[in-house]
Formats: C-alpha cells, structure tokens, sequence
C-alpha cells in the first residue's frame, strides 16, 4: 500500500499539536485529517502515529489486528470499569475470540427481531409519558439527551439481561457514568499524567463502585430467576467464566450498549432539525407514513425505511461516537513499501478526522444523506463509525436497528423537530461524542397516535 507522506514534526511543533488536543481535540484531528498524510509525532522514547489515511487504517485494523494490542493509556484507565469485558480485554490466550463467539450470534437474526419489539415497546412508552405531560400541547423537552439516554438503558436493560431498571436506578447509572465519562475525559486530555487530574480520582471510584453495585443485582436476580435465552443467560451459562467476568461483560455492554444509539441519535435529530435539513425532515416523514400509516414498525420494516437509516448513516459519520481508536504495536508492522510502525508504538486511528475530510468525501462537513444512495458507499474506506476489522464492535446490528426504528417512532408521531441553538451545539469530547450542551427540543404534534 503506498504512503503518500508522513510527516514528522519537531518536538516544538509536537508541543503545539498536544496543546491543541487538550484544548479541542475535534477540531485538532479534523485538522489533522486535512493534511492527507500519517502524523509521526516526536516523542523520546516513544513512537506515536496518528494515521489519517483511510486504507492505511483499514490495512492496520483488518491485515494486522494480531499485531496491535489495546495496551494504550487510555484503554487501561477504562479496564478500571470493566477489566475482562469483551471492549477491554487482553488479545492474549484466545479468550477474547472466545467471548466474541460465544456473544456474537445474539445481535443477528430472530434475536434482532426480538430486542426490536423490546425498542418499540420502550419508544412507546416514553412518547405516552411526553404526551401525559403536554396535556395535548406541542411536546417540550428540556434535555433531549436525558431522555433518549433513559430509554436506551432500559432497553438495553431489558433486551440483554431480562431486567427492568428502575427510574432511581436510571438515575444513579446515569449519574456515575457522567463522573466516569468527566475522569476519562481529564485523564486524557491531560495525557495520563495523574497529578493533573487527581482531584477526579475519588468521584471516579465511587461511581464505578455504584456502577459495579447496580451489575451485581443483576446477577443476583438472574440467579433467582433461573431465566435462559439472552446475553446474560449466555454468559452466566459459560464454563470458565466467573461473576467478575459476567459482571465486567454487563458493564462493557450496558455502557457501549447505549451511549453509541444514545448520541447517535442526539445528533441525528441536531442535524435534522436544522433549517437547512427541512426537506430531509419531510422526507423522512413522508416514508414512515407511507409504509406505517396506522401501526408500530417492525424488524422487517426497517429494510423500507431507506431515507431513514440514510440519515442515521450521515449521523454516525459526522458524529462517530468514538472519535478515535487507540491501539499499540506489539511487533514490527510494515505499511507499504516505505513505511514501518516500530514494535511498541502508540498508534491513533483518526476516525472523526478521516469520516470529515474532503480527502475521502465531497462536501464533507455538509450533512447528506443522499451521499449513501448509493449501494455499498457505507461500506466507503472511510467510513467505519463502530470501527473495522476482527474487533469492529459486536453491537453495530443492533445499533443500526435500534437508531432508525426509534427515529421511525418520532417522526411518525410527531410533526416538525425544532431543537433549540441547533447551528452552536458543539462536541464535547470524552469516551464517546456527546453535545457540549442541554440539548433543548419542541416536537409539534399531530393528531393520529401510534
């Protein structure tokens, strides 16, 4: 594979690059991206690649995945949460591919169809309690976030372990995984020097051991229940695996499980209600009428919401939820003729920046859903919002059902979207990539009713 250039900067320019990834890490690799070339900062001791060239990401992630370890800083401050998940887990000793096999064939088939009746079911409920509170006027929602967050864990709550969390639990959940995501934030941003994020270090604690809490009762119900036929019963099924394996696999998929749909969604809608967007709104719109006149989608509707999913895609590629993936090089790894990644370097892969670029998309900061008309171009080098290769995220299936089915729901529903600022809403930066503000949203409402 040929490497068009790498650049190497001095280690006063690398300074200058590390400053401005703490400052703002968007807009620095978006930055970045544009130059169209791999990033070799100068760090004694250390190599360290941010790569920006879409093929050569794909080439690392798929041809060499054995090579790379998910040994970088930032990994290890997440196995804090969540040690012998499948997201964290060492590559070592087959137990990873073991934990993958045994969960993959729960997010394809009969079970996707399963888990989508559970998101209608939940999608309904939380348009039953809006309406309840408007008293038939147009729908106000103070924290769009919130409450797409909420649905999401009790979906995810009820698809994967068969168990229905409460409000209080909702709450507690939601707050220690702000506190984790604000440490993980820091942590980063400050580059894992501990001494520039200490005073986080005990909230970070105290929230994982809630988190942790809040697995254990899981468990502990299901062990009274007895029930089968889900991911818990998988797991807790599996010889070898112990309770603190299970309970770091809950946390792993209850967390990646919904903040992915959860911002995903958040930005759709953001992206959408936008003025410019009012034609896609429509058609949008338009489809789920027509195919859903006067009942709840199914799994297999989703395959005629073309324009919906489209625009989910868009979502995703502007907004990935993560914006980054970080691996290291347990080996030598050569790229192209001319190009060697020395065994122990830090490697970046620059997702936003690559899915933002004009290098790989035309108009690329213009929201489009038309640019996935056509058939395979979400398959595009470029595009890989749940990442690429053996590890590419078991969850995606039921990410990409679950996002245009509730979307279906909203826009069935509802009339117009107007969210508050829509144009200023900005990242905000930490494990994942979550509005930088309250996002405040008026749905006008329609006479028909799910």
């Amino acid at each position: 594979m040929p490497i068009q250039e790498v650049i190497r900067p001095s280690m006063r320019q690398t300074l200058g690059i590390f400053a401005q990834l703490r400052a703002d890490p968007w807009q620095e690799f978006k930055q970045l991206a544009d130059r169209g070339a791999e990033v070799d900062l100068q760090i004694p001791r250390k190599g360290f690649y941010i790569i920006n060239d879409a093929g050569i990401a794909r080439n690392l992630l798929e041809a060499h995945d054995s090579s790379l370890t998910k040994g970088t800083k930032d990994q290890r401050m997440l196995r804090d949460l969540g040690a012998h998940g499948l997201f964290t887990i060492a590559e070592t000793d087959g137990e990873w591919s073991r934990q993958r096999d045994l969960v993959e064939p729960l997010f394809h088939g009969a079970m996707l169809a399963q888990y989508a009746g559970i998101v209608t079911e939940k999608t309904r409920n939380m348009i039953l309690r809006w309406e309840g509170l408007s008293e038939g006027k147009p729908i106000h929602i103070d924290n769009l976030e919130g409450q797409i967050r909420n649905l999401t864990l009790r979906i995810i709550s009820t698809a994967l372990f068969d168990y229905e969390i409460s409000d209080q639990e909702i709450e507690e959940v939601n707050s220690s995984l702000n506190s984790v995501f604000g440490f993980y934030t820091d942590s980063v941003r400050n580059f894992g020097i501990p001494w520039l994020f200490r005073q986080f270090k005990s909230s970070f604690v105290e929230s994982v051991a809630k988190i942790e809490d809040f697995a254990d009762t899981v468990i502990t119900r299901r062990k009274e229940s007895g029930k089968t036929g889900d991911l818990l019963a998988t797991l807790m099924g599996t010889e070898g695996l112990n309770d603190e394996e299970i309970k770091d696999n809950i946390l792993t998929f209850l967390i990646a499980g919904h903040e992915t749909t959860t911002t995903a969604l958040v930005w759709t809608l953001i992206e959408l209600s936008k003025a410019e967007a009012a034609e896609y709104r429509g058609r949008i719109q338009e489809e789920i009428r027509s195919i859903l006149p006067d009942r709840t989608p199914t799994m297999k509707d989703l395959r005629s919401f073309k324009f919906t999913r489209r625009a989910f895609q868009e979502a995703l590629r502007l907004h990935p939820p993560v914006s980054i993936l970080t691996r290291k090089a347990r080996e030598d790894i050569k790229v192209g003729e001319n190009f060697t990644i020395p065994k122990g370097s830090y490697i970046v892969i620059n997702i936003v920046g690559m899915q933002g670029s004009e290098n790989s998309w035309h108009d690329a900061q213009t929201f489009n859903p038309d640019r996935f008309r056509e058939e395979g171009h979400a398959s595009s080098l470029a595009y890989m919002p749940f990442g690429a290769g053996p590890r590419i995220c078991v969850g995606s299936p039921m990410a990409m059902m679950e996002g245009p089915l509730i979307l279906a729901m909203l826009f069935k529903e509802f009339g117009d979207v107007k969210i508050k600022d829509s144009d200023i809403i900005n990242h905000d930066v930490s494990a994942s990539i979550r509005p930088d503000q309250k996002v405040v949203v008026d749905f006008s409402a329609l006479p028909a009713k799910l």
